[in-house]
């Protein structure tokens, strides 16, 4: 009796004109980033001319591995941005509309691509945006100029800081730290010369063997030679013989030698490569390192692209910190289909809602900067299940 009570005094102060939630949500007073409903009222509308008259149009090519020729140019028009204070739905749809038109399609979306994509939302800002964009762009350029270059080389940093090309080539770049480097040949060049050494001694050794076999030979047949003589050969013949005994004697100490000299070019290959490895070790051991931290080419191109988002993510959005889950969390709990709205409206409206959550800034807290921001959880967070659960309880309770 009294929760009857208690709802018909709701439908009566409901009657009496106070606010109701708004069409496509269950309570009342919810802030999120991006509303389920779009505005329909005069001042939306009006808005929504005024950006259709505010375009900037961006010729494209329609097949990219095709000629720059006119046949193969498209014209697509995006609104203009002339402000990032608290603009945060509409630049997040020109960055959803961007992706789709021009990223995509141009396959721009790579880490690599970071210079391609600012390029092409800076020809959409316009007065304080624009400058805004540049100059967040160059403060990252300087503090990963700082981060990664080697010291005391100034002349190469006022040259990464000037050229644009020239920057993001070396962005683009794996540069390792000096002694990981130095460690990494290290470790070739001992693969290298064990398999060196393997072959030369087994080559030496070969050899070696075919020596001691040959020797043996000649003391064999010298054996024999002096076995089958007899007494009644006349002295020409034995001058002979004694010419070849010399000359097998002759061939013997040569044979011995060269035996000699191979064993000793093993034991130097060894000992060489034993000192080498030394000499190598204690070199890697005694580098200092003067740059500061080893840079992968990929990683640092999507650090460079999330650190100007996450710092214009705090203009563009009231809440930049808590943004994303508190977008989340509507989008879960505080959804519900409007009478006004078909069914299918509604599950696609609620797959487009989730369309802009990658342009949201990620979870933080207070004084967090953009490499301690949690960019894992938001972009796990945007999964398919994660769609069809949020547009499931979307659904009025007859379809679910």
């Amino acid at each position: 009796m009294y929760s009857l009570l208690l709802k018909m005094s709701s439908q009566a102060a409901f009657a009496k004109g106070r606010k109701k939630p708004h069409p496509g949500e269950n309570k009342l007073n919810l802030t999120p980033a991006i509303p389920f409903f779009v505005p329909q009222d005069e001042d939306a509308l009006a808005r929504l001319e005024e950006k259709k008259t505010s375009m900037i149009t961006i010729k494209v090519k329609v097949d990219p591995e095709e000629t720059d020729s006119k046949l193969n140019q498209a014209s697509l028009k995006f609104p203009k941005i002339e402000t990032f204070v608290k603009n945060g739905p509409e630049v997040a749809e020109v960055q959803l509309k961007l992706h789709k038109k021009i990223f995509l399609p141009q396959g721009q979306t790579g880490p690599k691509d970071v210079d391609k994509r600012l390029n092409t939302f800076k020809r959409i800002c316009v007065g304080k945006a624009r400058n805004t964009f540049i100059a967040e762009i160059n403060f990252a350029r300087i503090e990963f100029i700082n981060k990664y270059s080697t010291e005391g080389s100034e002349l190469k940093k006022k040259w990464l800081e000037a050229k644009d090309k020239e920057f993001f080539d070396w962005l683009r770049l794996d540069v390792v730290d000096a002694k990981q480097a130095k460690l990494s040949r290290f470790k070739e060049h001992t693969k290298t010369m064990k398999e060196r050494v393997a072959f030369d001694s087994t080559k030496r050794t070969s050899q070696f063997a075919a020596i001691q076999d040959d020797i043996a030979m000649l003391f064999d047949s010298s054996s024999s030679d002096s076995s089958s003589s007899n007494s009644e050969e006349t002295e020409a013949e034995k001058q002979h013989k004694i010419r070849q005994e010399k000359h097998k004697q002759d061939e013997k100490k040569a044979k011995r030698k060269k035996a000699r000299e191979l064993a000793q070019d093993i034991d130097a290959d060894k000992v060489c490569h034993k000192a080498e490895e030394e000499a190598f070790k204690a070199e890697v051991a005694d580098e200092t390192v003067d740059n500061g931290l080893p840079k992968v080419g990929t990683l640092a191109c999507i650090s460079f692209e999330n650190r100007i988002w996450f710092n214009l993510g705090m203009l563009l959005w009231v809440n930049h910190r808590d943004c994303f889950e508190e977008q989340l969390r509507y989008l879960q709990n505080d959804l519900t289909e409007p009478h006004k709205m078909s069914v299918i409206e509604s599950v696609k409206r609620v797959e487009i809602l989730f369309k802009y959550m990658p342009f949201l800034p990620p979870p933080s807290s207070k004084n967090m900067t953009y490499d301690q921001a949690d960019w894992k959880k938001r972009n796990l967070s945007i999964d398919k299940a994660n769609i069809r659960r949020c547009q499931f309880h979307a659904l009025p309770e007859s379809y679910q």
